[in-house]
C-alpha cells in the first residue's frame, strides 16, 4: 500500500482510482494501473521495454531510480535497496515516460529482526530532511550504473575481475569500462563519461547527486486521467479500454493467484492482495 501511495503521488493518474475493489470481507484489496513493464522482460529477452542505447531514456532511468532510492533511504529507513530489489524490479510506464522501483514487499519479507540487521540502517538516526551525498550511497549508484551495462548485454562482474589483477588491474578495469561504454553509447560521449564516473573505484570521483538527477522529474498533472475517470463515473454505460472492470479474486491459502483481466493493456501492480490481521501475506502475480 505504501508503494501504491508513493507511485500515485509521484505520477498522478498512474493508479486508476475508481478500479479499487475490496472483497472477502475486507481481506483482499486489488486495483489496476496504467500499463507498465518491468525491465526483467528486457533482461530475459522476452520483450523490449525501451531502447537501452537511448541516452535521454538512460538519463531518465538513472534519475528516477536514484529518486526512489533516496526516498526509501530517507523516509523508509531502507538500505541496500538495489541489492535487494535488483535491476529487474525497475519498471517503465510508457504513458508517463517514467521509471520506478517496484516490489517494495521484498524489502520487508525477511521480517523485522532480519530487516534491521540486513537492510535497515545500523543506527536509528533518521535521514529525513537531510541531503544525501554520493559517497553515502555509493553502492546504490554503482548498482544502477551496472544495470545500464546489463541492459546492453554487458556484465560488470566480468569487468571487475580484471580489476583484481595485480599491478595492472585498475588500468585494465578502467580501460574495459571505457571500451564497453563506447560500444553502448557511441552517440553520447556525455553519457559515457557520466556512467564511467558512476562506476569509478574512487568514491571521490563519483558525480554528485545533482548531476545524476533530472530536475522536476515526475509529478505530472493528471488532468486527462481525472477527466476520463469523471466521465466514466457520470456515464456508467461508457467503458474505456484503459479501464476494465476487475473481477473478484479467490485464493486458496498459501497459493499464488493469477487473475485474467479482460483488457490486455492493463496490469495490476505487483502483489496487490493483502490478508487482514495475519502474519503471512498471500501474493498476487503481475497480471498483464
Amino acid at each position: 500500500m505504501k508503494e501504491l501511495l508513493y507511485l500515485q503521488s509521484r505520477y498522478p493518474g498512474s493508479i486508476l482510482t475508481n478500479t479499487f475493489e475490496i472483497s472477502d470481507d475486507g481481506q483482499h484489496i486489488g486495483c489496476a494501473t496504467l500499463p507498465y513493464l518491468p525491465l526483467s522482460c528486457q533482461l530475459d529477452g522476452s520483450s523490449e521495454v525501451f531502447n537501452p542505447k537511448d541516452p535521454q531514456l538512460i538519463q531518465k532511468l538513472i534519475s528516477d531510480a536514484l529518486y526512489d532510492i533516496e526516498f526509501l533511504w530517507k523516509n523508509m529507513q531502507m538500505r541496500k535497496v538495489m541489492n535487494v530489489l535488483g535491476p529487474e524490479s525497475l519498471c517503465f510506464m510508457k504513458e508517463k515516460e517514467a521509471f520506478f522501483l517496484s516490489d517494495w514487499s521484498k524489502l520487508f519479507e525477511t521480517g523485522s529482526d532480519d530487516l534491521s540487521r540486513s537492510v535497515a540502517p545500523t543506527t536509528t538516526t533518521s535521514l529525513k530532511g537531510k541531503k544525501l551525498t554520493s559517497q553515502e550511497i555509493v553502492g546504490e549508484i554503482k548498482a544502477v550504473a551496472s544495470a545500464m551495462l546489463k541492459l546492453n548485454k554487458i556484465e560488470l562482474k566480468e569487468l571487475e575481475g580484471l580489476g583484481q589483477m595485480k599491478d595492472v588491474g585498475p588500468k585494465l578495469y578502467d580501460s574495459a569500462i571505457k571500451s564497453a561504454l563506447q560500444e553502448c553509447f557511441s552517440n553520447s560521449s556525455k553519457m559515457q563519461a557520466l556512467i564511467e564516473r558512476m562506476l569509478s573505484s574512487d568514491p571521490q570521483s563519483l558525480p554528485n547527486l545533482e548531476e545524476l538527477r533530472i530536475k522536476d522529474v515526475g509529478y505530472q498533472a493528471p488532468v486527462k486521467i481525472v477527466a476520463e475517470e469523471s466521465k466514466q463515473i457520470k456515464e456508467p454505460g461508457t467503458q474505456f479500454s484503459s479501464q476494465p472492470k476487475i473481477k473478484e479474486v479467490k485464493q486458496a491459502p498459501g497459493k499464488r493467484v493469477q487473475a485474467a483481466l479482460p483488457q490486455r493493456n492493463i496490469i495490476t501492480t505487483s502483489k496487490l492482495i493483502f490478508k487482514a490481521k495475519q502474519a503471512h501475506l498471500p501474493k498476487l502475480s503481475n497480471v498483464r
